[in-house]
């Protein structure tokens, strides 16, 4: 079985987090606790992020975010 953390490692130099595609829904993924966290420690860049490449959550998407304020991590990926 997989486990994804519901919170955020407190130092590293990228930090990569799951969104999986939702049909239907808007958006159009649905952000795994990690990300959710990520989003609330960054005052919502990463769904202003999302929102911006009209990111759908395809196989080989990715989103980069670089040193996300509120995040310890230089960068972000959302995947």
């Amino acid at each position: 079985s997989v486990t994804y953390p519901a919170t955020l490692p407190a130092d590293s130099t990228a930090l990569v987090v799951l969104a999986t595609a939702a049909a239907g829904a808007e958006p159009p993924y649905a952000l795994a606790p990690a990300a959710v966290a990520a989003d609330a420690a960054s005052g919502g860049a990463v769904a202003r992020a999302l929102a911006a490449a009209r990111f759908e959550a395809d196989a080989g998407s990715i989103v980069e975010l670089l040193a996300p304020a509120g995040i310890s991590a230089q960068r972000l990926l959302v995947v």
